[in-house]
């Protein structure tokens, strides 16, 4: 069910390298902390990595302090494509992914990408077949439910036999104990 281009978006590791231009032009709107906002920002470009595959995405930076982030594509309910006039001279876009986590904000936003169009339409697709169709671990809970269910119902049905006999073998104005149908 693989389509053509999703080897292309799987094989997308890292952000384009323009994004170290964008990243020099964000540091100069910092003013006196340039050097700073752009030590920190040239380390975050370094240690970026994207991996999608099958079951969802990863975002992960840092080396001291690594972060990671992963996002399953059934988990996804919206994203939104971001690019400002610098990014787009830059060919770049970023992508901002929502969850279902509660929250207004993106769980992961992807910078730097130049593959951009090509990664929404994936990511359509991919959400796309999630709602679809339901996953495995869903069905074989609904299969589980069902048979307990018969279980249940087996079992009210016996319990319902029981009082009925038990109502036949005593008439209604003898008295019992409720041990064992003795009488008082």
């Amino acid at each position: 069910m693989d389509h053509p281009e999703d080897q292309t978006i799987f094989a997308i590791r890292r952000p384009h390298p323009h994004l170290r231009l964008w990243y020099l032009f964000t540091s100069f709107l910092w003013g006196p902390l340039f050097p700073v906002s752009m030590f920190i920002l040239w380390r975050r470009y370094a240690t970026l990595e994207y991996s999608f595959d099958q079951q969802g995405i990863t975002v992960a930076w840092g080396r001291l302090a690594r972060r990671e982030i992963n996002v399953l594509y059934e988990r996804i309910q919206d994203f939104h494509l971001k690019v400002n006039f610098v990014e787009r001279k830059l060919g770049l876009a970023r992508l901002a992914i929502q969850t279902a986590s509660g929250d207004s904000s993106a769980e992961i936003t992807l910078v730097g990408l130049q593959e951009y169009e090509a990664i929404q339409r994936f990511l359509q697709r991919r959400t796309r077949q999630q709602q679809a169709t339901p996953t495995r671990p869903a069905e074989e809970h609904a299969r589980v439910l069902a048979d307990i269910l018969t279980q249940v119902t087996a079992e009210l049905r016996g319990l319902r036999q029981d009082l009925e006999e038990t109502r036949r073998a005593n008439p209604a104005g003898a008295e019992t104990t409720g041990f064992e149908g003795e009488p008082s």
